[in-house]
C-alpha cells in the first residue's frame, strides 16, 4: 500500500469538493476511450462512482511518491485543470486514484470509532441483517422490532473472516435491492450482537446511539430465529 493511501486516516481537514458527480464522469468519458453505456455497467457493478473511474481508468501508473498531506495542500487545488487532472489520473496506482477522486468529489471520511473498553459489562441483544454497505469495508446494518417493522439498531464492520463470508453467502442469495453500494436483503438472517451502552440520539431513526456493537455469532438462517424487540433493551 503506498504512503499516500496510508497517510490518507491520518487527515483531518480535507478540501470542499472540485467537481459534481456529472461533471468528473463526463470528463473521464471524454479522455478513458470507454463508452457511457459500458461505464454505466461496471458501475451498476461496483456501485461507487469515485471506484468505478479509478479501476476503468486505461492507464496504471507508479505511483504519486506523496503522502496525502502535501498533496492536499499544495496537487490537488490544481487538478480543475484538466490537463492536470489527466497527468494526476495517469501517474496513480489504483488505490491513489480512488482516494484522489473521492477528495474531488468532497468525500470526507467517517471518523473510525474508538475501540471499546474490555473492562465495560457488555449487554447482548439478538438482531436481523437489513443492509449491507459495500463501499471501503463492509458494514451491515441490523435491525430490531418496532411494532410489525424493522428498524435499524446497530451498523457494524466484521472483522472475522468466517463470519463475512456467512454475510456475503446470505447477501448473495437474497438480495432484494441493490442502490449504489448498499444492498437490501430479505428477512431471515438473525445474529446476536453485544454493546456495551445506549445514548437517545435524534440523528438516528431508532433514537438511539448504540455504543461498542459487536457481532458475535449468526444463527443459521431459515430457523425459527427473530429479532429481539426495542422494548427488551
Amino acid at each position: 500500500m503506498t504512503s499516500f493511501v496510508k497517510s490518507m486516516a491520518s487527515q483531518t481537514a480535507f478540501p470542499k469538493k472540485l467537481y459534481t458527480r456529472p461533471a468528473l464522469k463526463k470528463y473521464f468519458l471524454e479522455h478513458a476511450g470507454i463508452p457511457d453505456w459500458l461505464l454505466a455497467r461496471c458501475q451498476k457493478e461496483g456501485g461507487d462512482l469515485a471506484e468505478t473511474l479509478a479501476r476503468c481508468w486505461p492507464q496504471e501508473g507508479p505511483g504519486l511518491g506523496e503522502e496525502a498531506e502535501g498533496f492536499i495542500k499544495n496537487s490537488l487545488p490544481g487538478l480543475t485543470d484538466p490537463d492536470r487532472l489527466r497527468a494526476c489520473w495517469d501517474l496513480c496506482k489504483t488505490p491513489e486514484r480512488i482516494w484522489v477522486n473521492r477528495l474531488l468529489l468532497g468525500y470526507v471520511p467517517p471518523v473510525l470509532p474508538v475501540a471499546a473498553d474490555p473492562s465495560l459489562p457488555r449487554k447482548q441483544i439478538q438482531a436481523e441483517l437489513m443492509y449491507a454497505l459495500f463501499s471501503g469495508d463492509a458494514e451491515y446494518s441490523f435491525g430490531l422490532q418496532r411494532g410489525l417493522d424493522l428498524v435499524v439498531f446497530a451498523r457494524i464492520s466484521v472483522t472475522d473472516p468466517e463470519m463475512n463470508a456467512q454475510l456475503q453467502k446470505y447477501i448473495d442469495k437474497n438480495t432484494t435491492l441493490k442502490k449504489g453500494p448498499v444492498r437490501e436483503v430479505a428477512r431471515g438472517l438473525v445474529g446476536v450482537i453485544s454493546y456495551t451502552g445506549l445514548t437517545t440520539s435524534a440523528r438516528h431513526k431508532s433514537g438511539l446511539k448504540v455504543e461498542g456493537a459487536q457481532l458475535e455469532s449468526l444463527f443459521p438462517p431459515g430457523g425459527l430465529w427473530q429479532a429481539d424487540a426495542f422494548t427488551q433493551l
